[in-house]
């Protein structure tokens, strides 16, 4: 084992700051990593050990968060088996962090929680600061300002109570400086972000400080200081450059570009995004590089070299899907391990309220045996005992009454839920292995020779349109699936429904050439007060759905009005139309689905989001239609706050 190298992980474990952005030291890389756990001696259970694996853990979470989460675990079981708190409270801390990269935030701060309980028993300060953090970074992410800077608070509490002047008090003021910023307040945000900067100054962390020059000069633009701006972001790719920190040049690179585009020096930018593209290429940044591609794309369509900005767009387009199509499975696998255990909490809910049921039983069997015992040896008092113990048993068959009615309520929520579950999950496993099953069959066949070329193309053809079905449903199950996990947090604010409309029909309708159909955009109210994702995924649904039941050469046209102190948005369509009897199951929470004119298929989820996250916005949704003379699609938001 490369023990320099172990040295040098188990130093930056103290002085990473699982900060909103996450710094690479720039000498340590996932394969490097990986190369030392696989050296270790994982069946051993001493304290080094267990440091070592927690170390690697947290270093490579911003590359691979299930790999955290399993070197995570497996300290987690050693700590346990050998009673090391310490090394238990280090693992729940870099299994928080886990959740909280995979957008699971509620049990990312469980994780968190038990990871301070351990920490103050040990009085393990720094610790406890560091899960302070997380904590608030899992608030930030959920836009619940409030318990952010609460956490924040708590953390840098702690960290004084160790040393006014502790290094990683400059990473929490770094994420206090975020926070303000995101919250509109920018000139607080910069004068957090030059308390941060003086604390790594102090402790000579060069590859910090080109982070917070960097995120000073994002605050300063939201002030409109351009200059200050500009200033900031050289002083930042000065030190990135000065010292390899090749992610902080890039987004300075990129942040540079779209600075000059936007004052028309189209030439400069144009040099710098092909510097910026040209690092992320050779040291693989496809994150950085879906970045650089959307500013190229925006660059050539202020050029109007719109040849050009379609072209950067879909190597955006394709460099997405390839990144996020395997993340959202792993999402989605995470999804269904959630639902279950949600399912099981409820199961064991229902069996302690059957044994409390039990209890009373036998309560009320000894209160008559008393009943019985002072009859035989109390004649005198008869009257009085019967009254008396009967009022008791009026009380306890009212509790047993109300409780048994409790749990009839529970069992019918729970047969639904298992019914709703059967019918989910058959969605997933038919329309999302079907495609797959083709495709695998489909090349058996080839390979073996029973296709030639041109049938191949043939069922490609069916096939390509068989997986852009797949990836609406995917898109569909993960909104609606993280909708669920996390509650009801809606960003509610000020938003352009125009813009939404146009950027949703422009997806759309690179799906549906060959239908040749005519969208319009014809909105007379264009802003509304709502959150802007859940929005954004009605019109969506609810335009794709136009276009698939709209045969070739037909008409689909966005509207709007305004209802009292709502805008009313409708999308209408000239398609096949709806029965009575098919508006009434999707209306009654339904899987209803059938097939589009050019035998599109669906799953009926998306209609279902619509309808929920139009009533989670304050509004109504329905649907006028007649068979054989198109649909019209309804629904409502506030106008205002």
């Amino acid at each position: 084992m490369n023990l320099n190298f172990l040295i040098f992980l188990i130093g930056s474990l103290f002085s990473n700051s699982d900060t909103i952005i996450f710094k690479d030291q720039g000498a340590i890389k996932k394969d490097s990593i990986l190369k030392v756990y696989d050296r270790l001696d994982t069946n051993n259970g001493n304290n080094l050990i267990i440091n070592q694996i927690n170390v690697l853990a947290y270093e490579i979470h911003p590359s691979d968060y299930i790999k955290s989460f399993q070197f995570a675990k497996k300290s987690l079981e050693l700590a346990q088996k050998s009673h090391y708190e310490k090394g238990e409270a280090e693992a729940f801390h870099i299994l928080g962090i886990s959740f909280n990269y995979s957008e699971n935030y509620v049990i990312a701060n469980e994780y968190q929680d038990r990871c301070i309980s351990i920490a103050k028993k040990i009085n393990d300060k720094e610790l406890i600061a560091r899960a302070y953090n997380a904590k608030a970074l899992s608030f930030y992410r959920l836009n619940d300002f409030k318990k952010a800077h609460h956490y924040y608070d708590l953390s840098i509490t702690y960290l004084n109570q160790i040393t006014p002047h502790h290094p990683f008090k400059g990473a929490v003021i770094h994420n206090i400086a975020a926070l303000f910023d995101k919250e509109g307040k920018s000139n607080i945000a910069i004068n957090y972000y030059d308390r941060a900067i003086s604390y790594n100054e102090r402790y000579h962390n060069q590859l910090w400080l080109g982070q917070n020059y960097y995120e000073r000069a994002i605050a300063y633009m939201h002030i409109s200081d351009y200059r200050s701006a500009l200033s900031s972001s050289n002083q930042s790719l000065a030190l990135s450059e000065k010292f390899l920190d090749l992610r902080t040049t890039v987004n300075n690179l990129n942040f540079q570009a779209d600075f000059y585009s936007n004052f028309n020096d189209f030439y400069k930018s144009e040099r710098i995004l092909k510097r910026a593209l040209s690092i992320s290429n050779v040291h693989n940044f496809p994150k950085l590089k879906l970045k650089v591609l959307k500013s190229f794309s925006l660059l050539e369509e202020k050029k109007n070299n719109f040849k050009s900005s379609l072209f950067f767009e879909k190597e955006y387009n394709n460099l997405y899907d390839s990144l996020y199509n395997v993340a959202r499975y792993k999402q989605l696998d995470e999804f269904r391990t959630y639902f279950e255990a949600e399912q099981t909490q409820k199961e064991n809910t229902e069996l302690k309220r059957a044994n409390l049921n039990k209890e009373l039983q036998l309560q009320n069997k000894n209160y008559f045996i008393l009943v019985v015992f002072l009859l035989l040896s109390l004649s005198f008092y008869l009257i009085y005992l019967i009254y008396k113990n009967s009022k008791k048993l009026g009380k306890n068959n009212l509790k047993l009454t109300k409780q048994n009615r409790e749990i009839n309520h529970q069992k019918s929520e729970l047969e639904e839920l298992n019914q709703f579950k059967s019918k989910f999950f058959s969605i997933i496993s038919h329309d999302l292995r079907g495609p797959l099953s083709s495709l695998s069959g489909m090349f058996r066949l080839f390979e073996e020779g029973h296709l030639t070329e041109e049938e191949l193309k043939v069922f490609m053809l069916e096939l390509g349109t068989n997986f852009k079905n797949t990836s609406n449903l995917v898109d569909n199950l993960l909104v609606w699936g993280k909708s669920q996990m996390q509650g009801e947090v809606l960003s509610k604010k000020r938003i352009n429904l125009s813009q939404i409309c146009d950027e949703s029909i422009s997806i759309i309708a690179s799906q549906y050439l060959n239908k040749n159909l005519k969208f319009s955009n014809n909105l007379s109210f264009c802003y509304a007060f709502a959150d802007g994702e859940s929005i954004s995924a009605v019109i969506r649904n609810l335009i794709n759905n136009a276009a698939k039941f709209t045969p070739k050469g037909g008409e689909i046209a966005i509207s709007s009005a305004k209802g009292g102190d709502k805008v009313i948005l409708c999308i209408k369509d000239n398609g096949v139309g709806l029965t009575h009897e098919q508006k009434e199951q999707i209306f009654n929470h339904e899987f209803y689905s059938s097939k589009g004119t050019q035998n599109e298929s669906g799953t009926g989820l998306g209609l279902m989001i619509c309808e929920e996250f139009i009533h989670k916005n304050g509004g109504e949704f329905w649907v006028e239609s007649e068979k054989g003379k198109g649909s019209s699609f309804y629904f409502s938001v506030p106008l205002k706050k």
